[in-house]
Order: structure tokens, then sequence, then C-alpha cells
């Protein structure tokens, strides 16, 4: 039981940092695109924080 969720954890963390790192790559050109095209833009990574919180 627990070593599983151990492999579950290390996963998670493991997919999280791939993720992240995805997604910092991503984030700035969007924003930049959005913020552009759309007046009084609030950055995403706010909202997205704010939904996971």
């Amino acid at each position: 039981e627990k070593a599983t969720g151990h492999i579950v954890d290390n996963c998670n963390q493991s997919l999280r940092s791939k993720l992240d790192k995805s997604l910092g790559k991503l984030f700035p050109v969007l924003e930049k695109c959005v913020a552009v095209n759309i007046p009084n833009w609030q950055p995403f990574e706010d909202r997205v924080e704010a939904l996971i919180i």
C-alpha cells in the first residue's frame, strides 16, 4: 500500500516538472499573443493558480 503511494507520488512529481517545463515555455508565448489581442488581460498564470489553490 505504502510502496504504491510512493511510486504514484514519484510519477506525479516527474509529470509535474515536465508539465511545468513545457508550460513555462508555452505561457510567455500565449501571454504575449493574448495581451496583444485582448485589452485588460489578466495574466493567465494568476488565474490558473487561483483555480488550483
